[in-house]
């Protein structure tokens, strides 16, 4: 199979096991916790759109595993989605929502990318892109806007 199909045939694997989740989180209701990744290049940080599920723009991120740490699941997370192992996670706060019939609590850590290298050719992203926590981009999901508002794209201390 070749890479153009496999990424065609992943992308809807995505959305499919996604539209599987939404029914799952209807009937169970329940309490999930993970991580959102504020990866910096100097002044810039990363900000991904995936190929299911919300397609604003956001921090990349994922689920906690059971007994995890959200510093651990920040670098686990980071490592599997974009090939880079950044170890110095500082964490920034967390936001509490409910969307999709689930309660959502997301740790927000930060780290600088430094000279790690990152692989983005994943068919988990429609796209990957550095940006100003100033200029945000349009199409930015709620959840992004949420943790700027926050202060957590800022690069300094941020509120509760």
């Amino acid at each position: 199979m070749g890479r153009s199909a496999y990424a065609w045939l992943a992308r809807r694997g995505y959305r499919l096991a996604y539209a599987l989740l939404r029914v799952y989180w209807f009937v169970a209701r329940p309490h999930k916790r993970g991580v959102r990744c504020v990866i910096r290049r100097e002044r810039d940080v990363l900000l991904v759109r995936h190929s299911y599920g919300d397609r604003g723009w956001m921090l990349p991120g994922g689920r906690l595993k059971r007994g995890e740490t959200p510093a651990a699941g920040a670098r686990r997370e980071i490592r599997q989605e974009l090939g880079a192992d950044l170890d110095d996670w500082r964490q920034l706060g967390s936001i509490v929502s409910r969307e999709s019939y689930k309660h959502d609590t997301a740790f927000h850590l930060e780290a600088e990318l430094g000279e790690a290298v990152l692989d983005v050719d994943s068919p988990e992203f429609d796209e990957v892109a550095w940006c100003s926590p100033a200029e945000l981009p349009e199409g930015a999901s709620e959840a992004l806007l949420e943790a700027e508002r926050r202060g957590f794209l800022g690069g300094g201390a941020a509120a509760p």
